[in-house]
């Protein structure tokens, strides 16, 4: 089970869900309006003590699975979209740029042209040098 969180960049509203569940082999959508641009993430090791929700990695610190307006606490592996206005071409990447907390992957659908996932499918702190690390609990 993961919780992902959402943030939406260049002070506009955030998306109808800043935050939510997802148990194994789960999904769930979000419209993206158009333009739009943010990021995505999975929090991992969640719990609620005394009303408080809390996560091992990537914890947003609002006490709430909704991260109203709050981003990830690092490590956190992202998923950065920029979706362009009237149909321009539409931009998205897996950042490291906050650490590294899970793979991750992002496949557009529909659309045209030759767009491809992009991908960090593997825990690169195995290979990333001690000093650059840092690991949630």
């Amino acid at each position: 089970t993961v919780w992902p969180g959402t943030l939406t960049g260049d002070q506009k509203p955030q998306l109808s869900t800043t935050g939510f569940v997802l148990a194994p082999g789960a999904t769930n959508s979000i419209n993206l309006p158009s333009p739009w641009s943010g990021r995505f993430w999975a929090r991992t090791g969640c719990s609620n003590n005394n009303g408080k929700f809390s996560c091992a990695t990537a914890d947003c610190a609002s006490g709430q699975v909704e991260c109203k307006g709050a981003g990830a606490i690092p490590p956190a592996t992202l998923i950065e979209i920029t979706v362009a206005s009237n149909g321009g071409q539409d931009f998205y990447d897996v950042s490291n740029v906050d650490g590294f907390n899970v793979p991750m992957s992002v496949t557009p659908q529909g659309g045209s042209g030759a767009c491809k996932s992009s991908s960090c499918p593997r825990n690169i702190n195995t290979v990333c040098p001690p000093e650059l690390q840092l690991k949630g609990s």
